[in-house]
């Protein structure tokens, strides 16, 4: 199992919590997303996107989906929950979609 991380808060705080040093990698099309659409599109793997704003998720799934005609994009939303209950409620929702890739 491979873990990407895009933050560089979220790396320091691996790094000091568990005393791994794991390298940050922004997920975008020069870097992670190339392999990861091109793998998923391959091996027909289903992909699910919680990320920014929704015209940008938008926007992001579109181009997606024009590069890699085959991917299985089975949903998407943006990355804004107004309260817990509804961070709940999706993440309970994704997990009955079971997307072999959560972005």
């Amino acid at each position: 199992m491979a873990f990407f991380v895009d933050g560089s808060i979220l790396v320091m705080f691996i790094r000091l919590l568990y005393g791994i040093r794991i390298r940050r990698r922004s997920f975008d099309m020069t870097s992670v997303a190339p392999m990861l659409f091109e793998y998923a599109q391959k091996n027909s793997k289903s992909i699910y996107i919680v990320a920014s704003k929704q015209e940008e998720v938008e926007k992001a799934v579109k181009v997606f989906k024009e590069r890699y005609e085959r991917v299985n994009i089975i949903g998407y939303r943006n990355g804004y929950f107004s309260t817990e209950a509804e961070k709940q409620f999706e993440a309970k929702q994704i997990a009955t979609i079971n997307p072999d890739f959560l972005i």
